[in-house]
């Protein structure tokens, strides 16, 4: 029985598809800009509908992220 039979697909399948992907459309893999965070994204995963996520203008990965650096800098 392979791994495709019983419901599960490889990491590396699903990392090479994502990366063939991102490549596809020519995507620019950016850091998040929260210090504790320095995530890698291409998308700001935020409230938007599906397929509507923002890929210019953007510093940070998440709302969340964006928020947390705003306060670190606050407390300082």
């Amino acid at each position: 029985m392979s791994a495709f039979e019983d419901g599960y697909v490889p990491l590396v399948s699903v990392a090479s598809l994502q990366l063939y992907n991102h490549m596809a459309e020519e995507a620019t893999a950016r850091t998040c800009a929260n210090e504790t965070c320095r995530g890698s994204f291409v998308r700001w995963r935020g409230r938007a509908e599906y397929g509507r996520n923002r890929t210019t203008g953007i510093k940070f990965c998440t709302r969340e992220c964006a928020h947390a650096q705003r306060e670190h800098r606050r407390s300082r």
